[in-house]
């Protein structure tokens, strides 16, 4: 059954899909991301911070990849008591910039073009893995 919310997003923009999220869900989403980025097949710019803030509650293109790179850097994931691997922001951090990126990703997975595409490079800093905190929850 489709929700309210996903009704009224379809009627504006009719080629909205609902995704499920789930832990086995996120992640697969999570770890094709990881690799996608270690092949080089997905990266952003590598901006200074230097590059200056945006007036206002706007962010600038400049501050939109700072925070997709810094959440990338906080990224972590664990393991549950019961051994269920487990991905996210640490406690008092975002990860919807991640979340975007994997979800685009995704996308791209599905309707891959033809012909590679050229590529930037991404900051060397994260174009590895994800930062991981492999412990058990009580």
């Amino acid at each position: 059954m489709t929700s309210t919310r996903s009704r009224t997003l379809r009627h504006d923009w009719p080629r909205t899909e609902p995704f499920v999220f789930t832990n086995l869900t996120k992640v697969d989403l999570i770890q094709s991301l990881a690799v996608a980025i270690e092949q080089g097949k997905v990266s952003w710019p590598a901006l200074s911070k230097a590059a200056g803030r945006a007036e206002g509650p706007a962010l600038s293109p400049v501050e939109g990849w700072e925070i997709l790179t810094d959440e990338l850097r906080r990224y972590e994931y664990e393991y549950t008591g019961g051994g269920r691997l487990t991905y996210g922001a640490p406690f008092g951090f975002h990860d919807d910039c991640v979340i975007a990126l994997a979800l685009a990703n995704s996308l791209r997975r599905e309707q891959a073009p033809a012909a590679p595409m050229p590529r930037p490079m991404a900051p060397a800093a994260v174009a590895g893995r994800f930062r991981g905190q492999a412990r058990a929850l009580a």
